[in-house]
């Protein structure tokens, strides 16, 4: 409208596609005061010169907006407006429809991206069963999943870090040597994950890439897990935390020799 170009439509045609009996300047002037349409926003008056019925006399001609004139059709009582106003319904049933489609597919998607990182956690990480279930049981929650048909969290017999039970026991090593006897019989092993940090390096080009910073951490192998559990570290979701028990604590100073 104006020196804005919109989509637009003649009123005439819209007054003979809507088959309205009424005599046009009268029908579209009842529309304007109808719909409170405001000129050259909604629609524009020109004045048209050319032969008509009247003897060539120029007629007042309106252009409005294609919203305004869905508007007039979804108000018009003739049985195209009628036609119009199923029409609308349908594109807007339609509409909503695929909307909620998509919405179901995204929301599927969304459900087997998380449980794919479940997984990975639990390969990764190698977490005791109790463990297990209680991050399946926080996921769901996190998720909005029902969690009834899971089995119920109860706590394993209680571990120990190696530093706590070294001085229980008053094994004089630091953790760090235990560690490495515990690697050295494989039941410890050294993992790494992803920093948040960055170091900035040049490849061949001379360009400068950033490349991320690998933490390491302990992990109880298959066969240390006959002595302890890995833990979830309480710093980082992405490390697990090797604990013992105490009961068998001596049997594994044994096999370590220590």
């Amino acid at each position: 409208m104006g020196k804005t170009k919109v989509n637009s439509v003649s009123a005439r045609n819209l007054h003979r596609e809507l088959e309205v009996k009424k005599d046009f300047t009268s029908w579209f002037k009842a529309q304007i005061k109808r719909g409170m349409f405001d000129e050259n926003i909604d629609y524009v008056v020109f004045t048209q010169k050319g032969e008509n019925l009247k003897g060539g006399r120029p007629t007042t001609e309106y252009i409005v907006t294609i919203d305004t004139a869905k508007h007039i059709a979804l108000m018009s009582g003739t049985q195209k407006g009628k036609e119009v106003r199923n029409y609308f319904i349908e594109i807007e049933n339609q509409f909503r429809l695929q909307n909620q489609n998509f919405s179901q597919v995204s929301r599927k998607e969304e459900v087997e991206t998380q449980l794919i990182g479940l997984e990975f956690a639990f390969k990764h990480l190698r977490p005791s069963e109790a463990s297990k279930i209680l991050m399946t049981k926080t996921h769901f929650t996190d998720l909005g999943l029902k969690t009834s048909y899971l089995p119920e969290y109860s706590d394993e017999e209680h571990t120990y870090s190696a530093k706590a039970l070294l001085e229980k026991f008053e094994i004089k090593i630091s953790v760090q040597q235990f560690n490495k006897e515990m690697i050295s019989a494989g039941f410890l092993e050294t993992k790494t994950r992803k920093s948040s940090k960055y170091k900035t390096e040049k490849d061949e080009d001379g360009n400068e890439i950033k490349i991320p910073i690998l933490k390491e951490f302990k992990s109880l192998t298959e066969k240390g897990l006959k002595f302890g559990k890995n833990l979830i570290s309480p710093k980082n979701q992405l490390e697990s935390q090797p604990h013992y028990f105490e009961k068998s604590f001596s049997e594994l100073l044994k096999l370590l020799k220590i």
